[in-house]
């Protein structure tokens, strides 16, 4: 919750201050509050920890589309956030790696103290090396039929004003990028928490079978992330929300695929899963790094971070809300009913994206 709620209301913060000192603050930061956390017992410290956590890491991902959006056109970007959104990935199926070597080696309460000191260093590096266009005398890389925000910034007897959190809410087709990211964020993390108990109570698995036929979904995930960028410029002739639309659409196909024929033999479940990871991680970067970019450069003033944040922190507020909400399902109607559940989630993700793609082209913001 923290992490979710500080990217909404403290993107703006990416905003108006220098990119790499943030960035790099973040990071730091975020190790201080992680380098000890194995070695403490007390449930509120252990919360005060993870408070700090999520707080100290909820800047990193505006700052981080703020900083590649300025450097690459909007024609080049759907390519160069596939690319980088794989980290989120690889990020995940590394860091299982190294955890579990390190507590091997070390005991489970010094896994926490050497990625710690990694992050730190990252973070003096983005400080030391990270710079912005107009910190090396360029005034950013845009697309020739957009105007030239320095331009505008200049032409204006007053300096802008920056929205606030409910101007940011109410600028054309917001609302729906932010409630896409909550439905696309629900569909990951029932993935992510939920598949291994799923295979066990509906399919069988063991722990073991289960555990490890979950990394189905993350490989798949990589692969999508990184053909996220073709799909935008070559299936959708470079439209990010009809890509997002039929990304929608192609993971509810693949959900009820999974459901209808999985259970016949597990080549079936396997392929199908690796699918649903494809099309439902492919979104990632659309959805929280190409649209808010793109809309964040049609006001007068920069408000890339802002949105980035805004966007992503509702998509946090889906990771959280997804843990009751199908503990609930599964309860009250049985395991078998929780997929449905992501399924109709994936169609009304496909249903704001399809609108917003319709409003995008009558009001011409194309």
């Amino acid at each position: 919750l923290p992490y979710a709620f500080a990217q909404m209301f403290l993107g703006s913060l990416g905003d108006k201050l220098p990119t790499r000192y943030v960035l790099g603050l973040c990071l730091i930061c975020t190790a201080l509050s992680n380098f000890s956390f194995g070695w403490w017992s007390s449930p509120i410290i252990l919360g005060c920890l993870l408070f700090a956590n999520g707080l100290s890491q909820a800047l990193a991902w505006p700052l981080c589309v703020k900083a590649m959006s300025s450097w690459y056109s909007e024609k080049e970007r759907s390519k160069i956030y596939s690319i980088w959104g794989t980290c989120m990935f690889v990020g995940g199926l590394a860091g299982t790696a190294i955890t579990v070597d390190l507590q091997r080696r070390f005991g489970w309460r010094n896994v926490f103290f050497l990625p710690s000191v990694a992050v730190a260093g990252i973070g003096f590096l983005n400080m030391t090396l990270l710079r912005m266009p107009d910190e090396v005398g360029l005034s950013g890389i845009l697309d020739d039929e957009k105007p030239d925000l320095e331009t505008k910034k200049s032409s204006a007897t007053e300096p802008p004003v920056r929205p606030s959190f409910m101007e940011l809410w109410r600028q054309p087709l917001v609302s729906h990028t932010a409630l896409s990211c909550l439905c696309m964020k629900v569909i990951r993390y029932c993935m992510y928490m939920w598949l291994p108990l799923y295979m066990v109570k509906t399919r069988g698995y063991s722990d073991t079978q289960s555990g490890l036929f979950s990394t189905t979904y993350e490989i798949g995930g990589v692969f999508g992330s990184v053909a996220s960028g073709f799909f935008v410029d070559r299936v959708a002739s470079g439209r990010a929300f009809t890509a997002a639309t039929y990304l929608f659409l192609l993971t509810v196909v693949a959900l009820v695929c999974f459901i209808v024929v999985g259970g016949l033999h597990i080549v079936f479940a396997t392929l199908f899963m690796g699918l649903i990871g494809v099309f439902s991680c492919s979104l990632d970067p659309i959805v929280t790094a190409v649209i808010p970019s793109a809309l964040g450069e049609l006001s007068e003033v920069d408000t890339k971070a802002s949105l980035a944040g805004l966007v992503s922190g509702f998509g946090g507020i889906g990771a959280v809300l997804q843990g009751p909400v199908v503990g609930f399902v599964a309860d009250r109607f049985g395991w078998g009913s929780s997929f449905y559940i992501v399924a109709l989630l994936s169609l009304c993700g496909g249903a704001l994206m399809k609108h917003a793609a319709m409003k995008r082209t009558s009001k011409q913001l194309a």
